[in-house]
């Protein structure tokens, strides 16, 4: 039931205290003015104590309880009956209370010389402060209680500024107009409103404290309305205006929470909680309602502030900054570290007769996402029908990543021009990452679409596109990447990677629902510059689309060659098959702008160079410029040089995240997507097939999956189409003159009847490389032929091919082919081959040319920390690693640290080695292998002694033996294959403990050796086990962890334990082992971890009052305990074990205990008993 309180006075604790309603009480004395009794039910009470500990009880300001502490004689104070007047006469007064608070018939009344005037209130007693009546002031009034401060259901204050707070303030520093609260580590207390705080107009409210809470009603018209929880906080005033609040220091888990109603309309709203650079947690929660609306012309701003490093802004409720009768919108900002927004926000900056305003979210990350992220996409696009909104993570700092991830659909197209016209921008320190489809603009019949809403992305990063983005009637899309905070944006780079299934994403204009536009400038803005954007073959065929000029097609490009193109949808280009008597599409030449597709294709491209001109492809030729994001499918094009699908010659520019498919032929220069490459051509594909290229010969020509010739970069690139040349093929690449192949690879078959012909590249120049690059494809040549590349000058290195290598026509008598390179002239360090190799003979004649299981002919080239593996079968000249090994003017060539296992078969036995087929006079081995179990009848070298040192057959058990790479094993007997001739070889293979950071590694007894450039570190480790013991031997294992998720289809082997473990019975700590499990080339590096097995004693027990039977396993069998009750005199005995392991002991008649001793390892069972014999404790 409820029960009826009142307030009576207490002269003993000089305090209001509730007691109930029978209870006797006595007023004041007569100068209060007369007796006071204030009833409130309990529940009243409880209403107040759930926000602020009130013990006891205590209203009414009352003047004996105040003093001045700084401006003395400027204020008098009086209570008269129910109201205390302070009349203050000077501009500022400290006042120090003991306690003050109102009842809710009470009143506390300041009048003050004038609207600038301040007067601080510090509560120095225990009880906080609370306020049930009314506070008026024509000034500004300051109350400082670190108990609390709590504004009660009914309470009403109106003042011109009030800071309510459980901050402390210097009385010297206030009178000399500091605006710095600092917070008692003392204080407790919290600030709360659930009463009707006003301020004047112009004026301000603030409620500072750890934690600050409104969940009444707030007012401050033109004026300031300011929640802030931290340690120390500045406010900053102009006359009687508060006009900044700043949290310099925090404390942990500082709160500002709305519950209820903020107005300032036309003026500032802040709730802030946290200083930006703490690391302490801090949150800002807002479930009310925030109004800052447009009056006056004056618009309103609402910031809703946490911590920049550990703060969370949680945004539900309504946030309102509109204009709805007239002028612009106002600011809306939620910034920290983490802001998250529920699905029932509603934000609303509208100005129908005006500028709309802005939201602007400033966290640290920001991912929008149905489930699990800051915001949906439901969410976000509900908002963007009534703000411009901007996420940013520019401010990021630390270890944060700073990057925008759209993994959920956005969608803020309408009907109607009015609910699409707004703004989303994303402002990225980082990436952007579009997961998930975006669309904006007017999506109906648009009338006048000129105020179609727009999507701005800023990236310091990349721009991912991975899904589709869709413009309605001329919604401006702006991108830049590079430095945000720079003047300058460094080129845009949009990543839209393609793969062999085309794009991921696009940006897709469109002119209504269902019809694609052709644009013209102005919907597209890239790092400042303005696209003409392109949705048809030919000009002029945009869809009601204003701003034709000739150039919105992609014929039409040729009208302005420095112009700014994107793609608007992907272009249906089949009709070209019949343009110019059969040509086809012209060219577009000497292209200087910037063309990008934006994830869009052009299908059925034909073109045809029916005058022998060079320069043929989409672009024939592009300068210092950037074509990308295009792909071109079943394309069919044709020249006399300079040929590709995409691009003719790409003169030191670059061609990035495009693809083309179809077919491609010519005479010099022939690539499936770039003809000749001096720039860059990245991040990109083709799947073209080649029936003819390259008639011409030149090695600085030839005909290549992806490049005919390259003269510059190529990276992360691949090509999968078949190639067939005259002179110089390349599954990737005809020609690497002097250029640079990374990252890269090629699948498809190459044919070459002359000059040079590679799995990935034909012919390298003396300045080429190829790193981290391999070939898969089969290669067939008359020429210079190799796995990965025909003929090279140049370096290659961490390469590998594993395709199959042979002469185009049987019996060439001058094909030079390797299972990795033809010849070499230049470099080859850590790389290998597995294809097989073979090379035809002229019947009787044994004249074909060298062939080898790496290199073909090592001319004045090094080969070093390289294998090769595929079966080798020539004439003369045949090695299982390099047919013939010399150099040219006393240039030597050399091979080192490397080694072969595939069978060798060659006419000539003079010439045939199991390693190399003949060392000439410049030539030179030094600590190389051959697997004389594969070749037991050759030596290392044809028609030599194998030699420790130099070159040495070993069995393959003894090449599966790391000791014998790292060690002098075996003797120096040519015959003794179990070692390396007795001479240590000292290759680079991993110390004891240390598997990465070496240039090799092996799995002994289950693997030859393997480069550690192909080989992903995996750690496995063997789980902990803890068990009781039970008498049992312990086997096996508890499972393995794994360090990555391997691919289980590159391990080997079965998963084996060993270890102390093993057996194991007794009570202790043992090693569990595992091993057993080892993986091929191009898999894992294996560490292996061991775990432990605990086993351990019965856990503690107690037995009952009158004794009972204990029984403790032990490794040697049972020991049973009786522990007797003290009636019993105590007596506790052993039985069952092994003799020498239980000493019975006799327990006193109060206290006593026993020490049984279990197991060989000497641990112990203690058994306890309690004083009074009522209880027996057992345990380790």
């Amino acid at each position: 039931m409820n029960h009826i309180y009142r307030l009576v006075w207490s002269r003993v604790a000089h305090s209001w205290v509730a007691v109930r309603e029978n209870a006797r009480g006595r007023g004041k004395t007569q100068s209060r003015g007369g007796k006071r009794v204030v009833e409130l039910t309990a529940a009243a009470l409880s209403v107040s104590a759930v926000c602020i500990p009130l013990s006891p009880a205590a209203y009414a300001a009352n003047a004996s309880d105040a003093s001045i502490a700084a401006g003395n004689g400027s204020a008098k104070i009086a209570t008269v009956g129910t109201t205390t007047t302070i009349n203050q006469s000077s501009e500022r007064v400290v006042i120090d209370w003991t306690s003050l608070s109102t009842a809710a018939n009470e009143a506390l009344v300041f009048n003050q010389p004038n609207a600038s005037a301040v007067a601080l209130n510090r509560i120095t007693g225990s009880s906080p402060s609370t306020f049930l009546g009314s506070l008026s002031a024509n000034g500004q009034v300051y109350i400082l209680n670190p108990n609390g401060v709590l504004f009660g259901a009914g309470a009403q204050v109106n003042v011109g500024g009030l800071v309510a707070s459980t901050m402390q303030m210097d009385a010297a520093a206030f009178m000399n107009g500091s605006g710095t609260f600092t917070q008692a580590a003392s204080a407790t207390g919290t600030v709360v409103n659930q009463g009707s705080l006003n301020a004047a107009s112009g004026g301000y409210i603030a409620l500072l404290g750890k934690t600050v809470r409104n969940d009444g009603t707030i007012t401050a018209p033109l004026g300031t309305a300011a929640l802030g929880a931290g340690s120390s906080i500045t406010l900053t005033f102009s006359g009687n205006s508060l006009v900044h609040m700043q949290v310099d220091q925090s404390v942990f888990n500082t709160l500002a929470e709305n519950g209820g109603l903020i107005q300032a309309d036309g003026g500032v709203v802040v709730m802030t909680a946290g200083a930006a650079d703490s690391l302490l947690a801090s949150v800002v929660n807002n479930t009310g309602t925030i109004e800052a609306r447009t009056v006056e012309n004056h618009a309103g701003t609402i910031t809703l502030l946490g911590g920049m490093q550990a703060g969370t802004v949680n945004v539900d409720g309504t946030l309102d900054a509109s204009a709805q009768n007239g002028g612009n919108g106002g600011a809306i900002e939620t910034s920290a570290a983490t802001v998250n927004v529920a699905n029932s926000a509603s934000i609303d900056t509208r100005a129908p007769q005006g500028l709309m305003g802005s939201w602007l979210i400033d966290p640290i990350d920001f991912t929008v996402a149905a489930s699990g992220g800051n915001i949906t996409g439901a969410a976000l696009s509900a908002e963007l029908k009534s703000t411009n909104v901007t996420l940013d993570t520019v401010n990021t700092t630390g270890t944060a990543t700073g990057n925008i991830n759209i993994d959920d659909a956005v969608n803020w197209s309408s009907n109607s021009v009015d609910a699409s016209s707004h703004t989303l921008t994303l402002n990225a320190a980082n990436n952007i990452n579009i997961n998930a489809p975006i669309t904006w603009g007017v999506s109906g019949t648009p009338g006048d679409a000129a105020t179609t809403g727009a999507l701005v992305l800023n990236a310091g990063g990349v721009i991912n596109i991975g899904a589709a983005m869709n413009a309605y009637w001329r919604a401006p899309l702006t991108m830049n990447t590079g430095p945000t905070s720079a003047s300058v944006i460094s080129t845009v780079n949009v990543d839209l990677l393609p793969n062999a299934g085309g794009f991921s994403g696009s940006v897709n204009f469109f002119s209504d629902a269902g019809t694609t536009a052709a644009g013209g400038t102005g919907l597209l803005t890239i790092n400042g510059n303005a696209y003409t954007v392109i949705s048809d073959v030919t000009p002029g065929s945009g869809v009601g689309v204003a701003g034709d000029t000739g150039t919105d097609s992609l014929q039409g490009m040729q009208n302005n060659l420095s112009g700014y193109y994107a793609l608007g949808s992907n272009i249906d280009a089949s009709a070209t098959a019949s343009w110019n008597g059969g040509a086809g599409f012209a060219p577009i030449s000497t292209f200087t702008g910037v063309f990008d597709g934006l994830g869009h294709t052009i299908s059925g491209l034909t073109e045809f160079d029916t005058q022998l001109a060079a320069n043929v492809g989409l672009f024939g030729d592009i300068m210092a410029t950037t074509v990308c994001n295009v792909g071109l499918v079943g394309a069919s094009v044709a020249g006399s040089g300079y040929v590709g699908i995409l691009v003719g010659f790409n003169h030191i520019g670059t061609v990035t995240n495009s693809f083309a498919t179809g077919t491609v032929s010519g005479g010099v220069s022939v690539g499936g997507l770039v003809g000749a490459n001096e720039g860059t051509t990245a991040n990109s594909y083709a799947d073209a097939y080649i029936p003819y290229g390259a008639s011409f010969a030149g090695n600085y020509h030839g005909a290549g999956g992806l490049v005919g010739s390259n003269f510059g970069t190529i990276e992360n690139s691949y090509a999968i189409g078949a190639v067939n040349s005259i002179f110089n093929a390349g599954g990737l690449a005809g020609s690497n003159w002097g250029g640079a192949i990374i990252d890269s690879y090629a699948t498809g078959t190459v044919w070459s009847r002359t000059g040079a012909g590679g799995g990935l590249a034909g012919y390298g120049g003396e300045s080429s490389s190829i790193t981290q690059s391999y070939a898969t494809g089969a290669v067939t040549g008359a020429g210079d032929a190799g796995g990965l590349e025909g003929k090279t000058y140049g370096s290659i290195s961490d390469s590998y091919a594993t395709g199959s290598v042979s002469v185009l026509n049987s019996g060439s008598t001058s094909a030079i082919l390797g299972g990795l390179v033809g010849i070499d002239g230049g470099s080859i360090a850590n790389s290998y081959a597995t294809g097989n190799v073979s090379n035809a003979t002229i019947a009787g004649t044994g004249t074909a040319g060298e062939t080898g299981g790496l290199v073909g002919m090592n001319y004045g080239g090094s080969i070093t920390n390289s294998y090769a593996t595929g079966a080798v079968t020539g004439a003369r000249y045949v090695g299982g690693l390099v047919g013939a090994n010399f150099g040219p003017f006393n240039i030597s060539g050399s091979i080192h640290n490397s080694y072969e296992t595939g069978v060798v078969t060659g006419t000539d036995s003079a010439t045939t080695g199991g390693l190399v087929g003949a060392v000439l006079s410049t030539g030179s081995v030094t600590d190389s292998f051959y697997d004389s179990d594969a070749n037991p009848t050759l030596t290392g070298i044809g028609g030599s002694v194998d030699l420790g040192g130099v070159v040495w057959g070993m069995s393959t058990a003894a090449l599966q033996n790391s000791a014998n790479f790292t060690s002098a094993t075996g003797t120096s007997n040519p015959t003794d294959h179990s070692g390396n001739g007795d001479v240590n070889p000292a290759w680079d293979l991993p110390g004891a403990g240390n598997g990465a950071g070496s240039t090799w590694f092996m799995y002994s007894g289950f693997t030859t050796l393997l480069l550690q450039a192909f080989l992903t570190p995996l750690t496995i480790t063997a789980n902990n086990v803890s068990t009781q013991y039970d008498g049992t031997a312990f086997y096996g294992g508890n499972g393995v962890t794994y360090s990555v998720t391997p691919d289980l289809s590159l391990l080997s082997g079965t998963l084996t334990y060993s270890g102390s473990a093993q057996g194991a019975v007794g009570l202790g700590d043992y090693v569990i082992s595992v091993s057993g499990l080892y993986s091929a080339q191009n898999g894992y590096m294996i560490t292996f971890v061991d775990g432990r097995l605990s086993i351990v004693n019965t856990p503690p027990a107690t037995t009952g009052g009158t004794g009972g039977l204990v029984t403790a396993s032990n490794d040697l069998g049972q020991v049973e305990a009786w522990v007797l009750s003290k009636q019993n005199s105590g007596q506790a005995s052993a039985s069952r074990g092994v003799p020498d392991l239980a000493d019975a002991g006799t327990a006193s008649d109060d206290e006593g205990d026993v020490t049984i001793k279990l197991g060989s390892n000497g641990s112990t069972l203690h058994i306890e008993r309690d004083a009074g014999g009522e209880q027996a404790h057992i345990h380790p």
